[in-house]
């Protein structure tokens, strides 16, 4: 199994590649086979206590390349260089890896070798463990470099960073993630990985839409061609020699989304009705792209943005990697491991001796300085070789630091979730324009208000419109007040209300504040309640979730979506965003009526938990109404 580059192996092939820039020459491309001959012989030299190029069965640099499968063929050349140095107590090893890369520049033959302008290739293998020295045994960090040029095919390692990036494979069995942002990808032949990761991902192709093979699925494409064959994953448009297309447009009807037996992200087409079907495997379906709130996913992301940089998560951030920890893409600890990796926290942590990094955590993280116990404990464990992303984890995610940020944490999510917007929208147009709103507007406000603007602000974005003003703009303060009462409420100001808003106007308060607090009056939002889930049914059905059997999260987004369980389905599924006007269907297991239904629900600390045989379902925070189940 070829090995991908890890965070620490990119960084030093960028150390390397920025003194060879530096003098001129092409940079170094990560090779697959490389990689995994390199990774094999540091794992190799830490497991048999040996520092030599000579390894296992007394195979050279060239016998491991070879047996990794390189193809040294036609004419070509191979080179190694290895090093070691014992950690200094910075447990990201960027120091160490800094300190790898100096001194083999500063050796002349492994020099000769990182600035080479015949290699091409190269593979990085980074290994922890203990080392002896003639002055002892240590904790180390050693490095396998293996370097190649060859006449034959390379099989490239290739990984975007947070912007735009363009990626180009060859001709032979690529990996290719272009990591977050807009990126354009393009395989070269071969048979390739490409991963688009974050973003909206370019995959381009020479040929013509009708020279490739569409196969796999949506939530697995395949695309092959003569000399060609890619594995997609993060993927939406394509690129042919003839024109550019959706991904979704190359599978039959774009609004089907079928999923694999395995573990898949299934997402809708924003506000296009899809029907999203996973089967085996633990899935996420999500309709609207954008979801997953008030999941143990999103408080982890939460708190980990809390714990390494000491703030909250931007929406686009904090989403991606939610979606990307409910898929399975990535685990936990890979995520702490990149975040503790940035420039951001290292530009707080990473000079640091062991002591002072875990007390600095725990001041900036738990606001109080470790007790002795906590303190020896953790220290201990880093001088024994567990890394800083390992500790911040631990701190992250224990008891005290979810307390702290429990009340926070769940006001992101509300706050950034759309779904909790849109009786808020709705209200604001039947309050202040006196009308239903259309379509797009209610969606336009709502991605607004969940993206970061304050409510206040969209109050007062309504009230500066023209359809406000020629109804409210000439007005004095009691014509104000009488008119919201009407117009709001349906009905006229009683006494002691006229009295009191009167009075909250003169002594200085805001109409914009006098509109919010009518539209989120008790009043109104129990008098506007059943027309808000007419109308969202009203505008027809929306997504179609159809989870299989396996362990499934599932948010529908905004409109009248509908949730569909089946006795085959058995594992546990999580709704996170079931709304009053979206529909449950459990026709599938052959209930005589709807009471029959709800008899197997329950409501356990404000969820409802339907369950029935193998089959669990967690409506989060919602209990349904007769009206929405059909059987």
């Amino acid at each position: 199994m070829t090995t991908t580059a890890s965070a620490l192996e990119r960084y030093m092939l960028d150390l390397i590649n920025a003194d060879r820039a530096a003098q001129g020459l092409e940079p170094l491309l990560l090779e697959l086979n490389l990689n995994t001959s390199a990774q094999a012989h540091s794992d190799w030299m830490v497991a048999s206590d040996t520092f030599d190029h000579e390894g296992v069965g007394g195979s050279s640099p060239t016998d491991r390349m070879r047996a990794a499968d390189m193809d040294l063929s036609g004419t070509w050349r191979s080179a190694e260089n290895i090093a070691a140095v014992s950690v200094s107590g910075s447990g990201s090893y960027i120091d160490e890896v800094e300190l790898l890369h100096r001194s083999l520049m500063n050796s002349p033959n492994h020099y000769a070798n990182l600035m080479d302008p015949d290699l091409t290739v190269i593979g990085i293998g980074i290994a922890l463990g203990p080392l002896t020295y003639d002055t002892g045994r240590f904790n180390s960090v050693l490095v396998t470099q293996n370097f190649a040029m060859t006449g034959g095919l390379v099989d490239l390692d290739l990984a975007g960073g947070s912007g735009p990036d363009v990626l180009t494979g060859q001709g032979g069995d690529d990996f290719i993630a272009g990591g977050a942002g807009n990126d354009t990808l393009r395989g070269g032949g071969g048979t390739d990985t490409v991963d688009g990761g974050a973003g909206t991902d370019t995959l381009v192709l020479t040929q013509n839409r009708d020279q490739v093979t569409v196969g796999g699925t949506q939530a697995a494409p395949l695309l092959s061609a003569p000399g060609m064959e890619l594995s997609l994953l993060g993927i939406e448009r394509v690129r042919f020699g003839d024109g550019e297309v959706a991904l979704s447009d190359l599978y039959g009807d774009p609004d089907e989304i079928t999923g694999t037996s395995g573990a898949d992200l299934l997402e809708g087409t924003g506000n296009d009705a899809n029907t999203l079907m996973g089967l085996a495997g633990n899935d996420v379906l999500l309709g609207e792209g954008r979801g997953l709130y008030g999941t143990d996913v999103s408080a982890q992301v939460y708190r980990l943005y809390a714990a390494v940089f000491g703030r909250e998560p931007d929406v686009n951030g904090h989403q991606a990697w939610v979606k990307m920890l409910a898929a399975g893409a990535r685990t936990l600890e890979q995520v702490a491991t990149g975040f503790v990796n940035a420039p951001e926290f290292q530009a707080t942590y990473g000079a640091t001796t062991n002591t002072e990094f875990v007390t600095l955590l725990f001041v900036n993280v738990l606001g109080r300085p470790p007790q002795a116990a906590g303190l020896n404990g953790l220290v201990g464990n880093l001088d024994g070789g567990m890394s800083r992303a390992e500790v911040v984890l631990i701190i992250a995610e224990s008891a005290e630091h979810q307390a702290k940020r429990a009340g926070a944490q769940a006001d992101f999510d509300v706050a950034h979730d759309p779904t909790s917007w849109v009786d808020d929208v709705y209200r604001l147009y039947r309050g202040i324009f006196d009308r239903e709103p259309d379509v797009g507007g209610l969606d336009g406000w709502v991605t607004s208000l969940a993206g970061g603007t304050a409510f206040q602000t969209v109050v007062a974005q309504f009230m500066a419109s023209p359809e406000f003003q020629s109804t409210y703009g000439a007005t004095t303060d009691a014509e104000f007040i009488t008119l919201l009462y009407n117009n709001v409420l349906d009905r006229s100001p009683d006494a002691g209300g006229f009295a009191a808003w009167s009075s909250q106007l003169a002594d200085g308060m805001t109409r914009e504040t006098l509109v919010e607090r009518f539209v989120q009056s008790p009043e109104f939002v129990a008098g506007t309640e059943g027309d808000l889930i007419a109308f969202m049914r009203g505008l027809g059905p929306d997504d179609v979730l159809r989870p299989d059997a396996g362990d499934d999260l599932l948010s529908g987004g905004l409109w009248a979506d509908t949730f569909v369980f089946a006795p085959s389905g058995d594992g546990d599924k999580t709704v996170t965003d079931l709304e009053p006007w979206d529909s449950i269907d459990l026709t599938g297991f052959g209930y005589a009526d709807v009471g029959e239904a709800m008899a197997h629900m329950r409501v356990e600390d404000g969820d409802t938990v339907f369950e029935d045989g193998a089959v669990r379902v967690v409506f989060l925070d919602a209990e349904p109404e007769a009206a929405m189940i059909s059987v």
